[in-house]
C-alpha cells in the first residue's frame, strides 16, 4: 500500500515503537543499518508510507531504550580502554568466527574459479545484516564490554548470513533438511533440558538473597557462588558476576537505597 488510514498508521507506529523498545543489543544496530540502508537506496527505492511509520516508530523506541535510566547507567559504567575492550569482545564470539572461517572458504574458491560475482551479490544481498553486526560491534566498544549477552545482536546476525550462505553454496534435498533440523532440534531440547534446572537453582538463590536482605537489619548478605557443569555454565545467570552493581540494584528497588546492601562471598 502507498497510503494507510490513521488507524492502520497508529497500529504501525506503536508496533514499531514496541520492537525498538527490547533490547540494546538488537536494536542499535538494527536502527543503525536501516538509516544506512535508505541513505544509500533513497534514489534507488524511497520507502512506501507504512514502512517509513515502522521504521520511524523503530526509531523512537531505539531512542527511548537508550534514555532509560538502566541504559544510561551501564553506560557511565568505567570500563578499559578501546583495544582492551576489542580483545575481550573477540575473546567471547563464537558463530561469527564460523562465518567468517565460511566467507573466508568462499573469497579462495571463487578466486580460484576466476568468478568474484557470487559473493559479491551475496554482501549486497544482504548487506543489512552485515551493517548491523558492524554497528554492534562499534556500540560494544564505545560503551565498553559487560558480558556475553550484549554481543547476541552480533550472533544471531551471524546465525541469519550462516545459514543463508549455507544455503546458496550447497544444495540440501528435503530428507536431508528434514534430517539436520530433527538433529539440531534434538541437540537444544536436551541442552535446555540441562539448563532449565540449573537456571531455577541460580533464581531459588537470589529469591533468598533478596528475602534475607530484607530481613537484614544491616543490608548485609553472604552468598556462595553457583557451579554448574561447563557445557551448562555459560548459559545460566547467578549472582555475583557483578555484586556491586546488582547489590545497589537490589537496594534501590526494595528499599530506594535506604538499606545499602552488601553482599559477602562465602568461599
Amino acid at each position: 500500500m502507498e497510503r494507510v488510514n490513521w488507524g492502520v498508521a497508529f497500529l504501525l507506529f506503536l508496533l514499531g515503537v514496541i520492537s525498538g523498545w527490547t533490547h540494546e543489543s538488537l536494536v542499535v544496530g538494527i536502527s543503525g543499518a536501516l538509516f544506512i540502508i535508505y541513505c544509500v537506496q533513497y534514489n534507488k527505492r524511497r520507502p512506501k508510507s507504512p514502512e517509513v511509520i515502522l521504521v520511524v516508530g523503530f526509531w523512537l523506541g531505539t531512542v527511548l531504550l537508550c534514555l532509560s535510566p538502566a541504559a544510561r547507567g551501564r553506560a557511565s559504567f568505567d570500563h578499559p580502554s578501546i583495544w582492551e575492550t576489542f580483545l575481550l569482545i573477540i575473546g567471547e564470539l563464537r558463530t561469527f568466527y564460523v562465518l567468517l572461517f565460511l566467507l573466508v572458504c568462499t573469497f579462495f574458491r571463487e578466486k580460484r574459479n576466476g568468478n568474484h560475482h557470487t559473493l559479491k551479490k551475496f554482501f549486497y544481498d544482504n548487506q543489512l545484516y552485515f551493517y548491523i553486526i558492524f554497528i554492534e560491534f562499534v556500540f560494544s566498544l564505545v560503551i565498553g564490554f559487560r558480558n556475553v549477552r550484549q554481543l547476541f545482536g552480533i550472533e544471531l546476525f551471524s546465525v541469519v548470513i550462516l545459514i543463508k550462505l549455507i544455503s546458496e553454496q550447497t544444495s540440501f534435498n528435503t530428507v536431508w533438511c528434514r534430517s539436520i533440523s530433527i538433529v539440531a532440534a534434538s541437540v537444544i531440547i536436551l541442552h535446555m533440558a540441562f539448563v532449565i534446572p540449573c537456571a531455577k537453582r541460580s533464581h531459588a538463590q537470589f529469591q533468598d538473597i533478596v528475602t534475607t536482605y530484607l530481613h537484614s537489619e544491616d543490608g548485609v548478605v553472604s552468598f556462595k557462588h553457583e557451579e554448574f557443569p561447563c557445557l551448562v555454565d555459560p548459559y545460566v545467570w547467578r549472582f555475583g558476576g557483578y555484586v556491586g552493581w546488582e547489590a545497589f540494584c537490589i537496594s534501590v528497588y526494595y528499599t530506594g537505597d535506604k538499606k545499602p546492601m552488601k553482599a559477602l562471598l562465602i568461599d
